[in-house]
């Protein structure tokens, strides 16, 4: 809720568009900080549910679980761009999805 109440204000306030790029960076650094401090604990988990949960070869426990939603859902903004990569990553998680319940 607090994302979209300052995306509103800087979208009707022509003000806050001047705001330094520096100023808006040091925002999303706080604003991300616990997310990419708990992503290594999140990854270990993921990977021994996956593990579990497959058999078979290291792909599959890579590209057909939760752990590969989330590593491609994090790389491929990185690599791609984001709307690109947004796609892309929401693509497979529905691809995933179809193949697990169809």
């Amino acid at each position: 809720l607090g994302n979209f109440v300052a995306f509103s204000l800087v979208a009707r306030w022509s003000v806050l568009q001047q705001v330094p790029k520096c100023a808006i960076a040091v925002i999303l650094v706080v604003e991300f900080a616990p997310l990419l401090q708990s992503m290594p604990r999140d990854i270990a988990h993921l990977f021994r549910q996956a593990r579990l949960n497959s058999r078979g070869n290291a792909w599959r426990i890579l590209l057909a679980s939760d752990l590969g939603i989330y590593l491609v859902a994090f790389i491929s903004p990185l690599v791609l761009g984001i709307v690109t990569g947004s796609l892309v990553a929401v693509l497979l998680e529905v691809i995933l999805a179809v193949s697990r319940f169809a």
